[in-house]
């Protein structure tokens, strides 16, 4: 995390020790919200604000893709997205991989925002769960992005 330098990467200052604790803490941006709050408490959202945070989501995952050695971040949900001022960044890379031989272990993240099919890897998982979120964004419902939806939501609700 101490090399990913983007706008729409939160920033990742340093480690520290905890008294009571094996494991380290990370220093990181304090941002204000995450996207998921602001989206479920937010009654009236702008449609401008709504793609402002879509545009900044995907300059932050261009960065990550474009990268020498590509990042995917593996678990892209409103949750994992913080705001500031209305500028989105890209957070917690738990289950973020690298992508070296184009494998990425696909046993974790949130998965109503992963691809059905086992054999997706690499950025595509990434984009899947970019048009998940953009529903959820879009339109302020959550969890809309099934296999079998049943039914069709409207493209944009504003």
């Amino acid at each position: 995390m101490a090399g990913l330098i983007d706008l729409h990467i939160v920033k990742f200052h340093g480690l520290c020790s905890l008294e009571n604790s094996e494991m380290p803490a990370l220093i990181m941006e304090r941002l204000e919200m995450t996207v998921d709050d602001f989206l479920v408490n937010t009654y009236y959202i702008p449609l401008s604000v709504k793609l402002s945070i879509l545009i900044d989501t995907c300059s932050g995952l261009q960065y990550l893709h474009n990268k020498m050695t590509p990042i995917v971040h593996g678990e892209l949900t409103a949750k994992n997205l913080l705001s500031s001022s209305l500028t989105a960044k890209i957070t917690d890379f738990g289950y973020s991989r690298l992508i070296q031989d184009k494998v990425i272990s696909r046993s974790r993240g949130a998965l109503v925002y992963l691809p059905s099919k086992e054999e997706e890897n690499g950025p595509a998982v990434d984009v899947f769960s970019f048009g998940c979120l953009s529903l959820y964004v879009l339109n302020q419902v959550r969890n809309v992005c099934y296999k079998s939806m049943k039914f069709q939501l409207p493209l944009i609700s504003n």
